[in-house]
């Protein structure tokens, strides 16, 4: 009767076991057919877990028109800025019941008084501004080329007797620049240090111009107060 009973506990345990390894398995291949979860949420992968090409390609295509348009602001800017640098504007000039005509042959003979040589087809257009708080509009005044516009402003003092002048054709940021250095300028100038000019919201001395450090360490040695650099 005992040995009955011990085999059939020894028959109960393997028989515990084997239910119990098979158990085990049967999890286990559950858990490797199942996708593994990820903690975030992938933008490149859809609803359903998989890979979507589409959404790939759309985001390098956003991107891809995100920098050309970036280039193409960049370009327009840069051909801007070249075309500025072949203008002038002329300022004093009465140009008082004067047809379109009539004002650029005097807008020509007042150039050419400056004693440059040059023809008359190399200046391309001409334009009246708003008076704004001048007696008479100022001229914008389009030539062919930079080095022409250069070579005038170089002589624009010989216009001085006709009481006019000549300035670039500067944007407002350059101009806020001029204005805030037009100070320290002034007092270089009374100090007769040599070659001292702004051009292009740039302070020259000695013909080089200055960087930013150079600026203020001028500005503390003559004891110009600069005004705050414009963030716009």
């Amino acid at each position: 009767m005992r040995r009955i009973i011990a085999v059939t506990r020894v028959t109960f345990g393997i028989t515990t076991s084997i239910l119990v390894f098979a158990s085990f398995s049967h999890q286990q291949s559950s858990c490797e057919n199942q996708p593994v979860r990820q903690s975030g949420k992938n933008p490149y992968l859809s609803s359903d877990g998989t890979g979507d090409d589409e959404n790939v390609s759309q985001t390098g295509q956003n991107q891809a028109e995100a920098i050309d348009s970036w280039e193409e602001r960049d370009r327009q800017r840069l051909l801007h800025d070249i075309e500025k640098k072949k203008n002038l504007i002329m300022f004093g000039l009465d140009s008082t019941d004067m047809d379109d005509h009539s004002l650029r042959m005097l807008v020509v003979q007042m150039l050419q008084a400056t004693e440059i040589n040059f023809e008359s087809s190399e200046v391309v257009s001409i334009q009246k501004l708003p008076k704004n708080r001048f007696p008479h509009p100022p001229i914008l005044v389009k030539l062919i080329s930079g080095s022409l516009q250069s070579m005038i402003i170089r002589n624009k003092v010989k216009l001085h007797q006709y009481n006019i002048r000549l300035e670039h054709d500067l944007d407002s940021k350059t101009i806020r620049k001029q204005k805030r250095l037009l100070p320290l300028r002034n007092k270089l100038l009374e100090a007769h240090l040599p070659q001292v000019f702004i051009r292009y919201g740039k302070l020259f001395v000695n013909n080089r111009v200055l960087n930013s450090q150079e600026v203020e360490q001028y500005a503390q040695q003559y004891g110009v107060k600069l005004a705050p650099r414009s963030r716009r």
